[in-house]
């Protein structure tokens, strides 16, 4: 059994918090940014459990407003969250402050 199989077993479909977050790193950036998120990435509640990994760019996902027009999401057992492919316009990347 694949691990997206597994996923699923161990998932159930449930209204998502108002924010979900998805972190990655910089090139990983450039490809949500141009393409949005793909489908079955871990998505997360809390801001912390997104950055673990080392993720150093972390995409606000406003999940709620994806929910309410149709997008269906999961939370798996370990605690995070799945969807499907989503479009940039439920994505949103902070500013990143320079050095000052």
């Amino acid at each position: 059994m694949t691990k997206a199989a597994a996923r699923k077993l161990d998932s159930v479909q449930a209204t998502p918090p108002e924010t979900l977050y998805y972190g990655t790193d910089s090139d990983g950036m450039r490809t949500v940014l141009m393409e949005g998120l793909a489908a079955d990435l871990p998505l997360h509640a809390d801001l912390s459990d997104a950055r673990s990994g080392g993720a150093d760019v972390v995409f606000a996902v406003f999940a709620q407003a994806a929910h309410a027009e149709g997008q269906a999401f999961s939370q798996v057992l370990d605690g995070s969250w799945r969807t499907g492919a989503l479009e940039v316009d439920y994505l949103y990347l902070p500013p990143v402050r320079g050095e000052e």
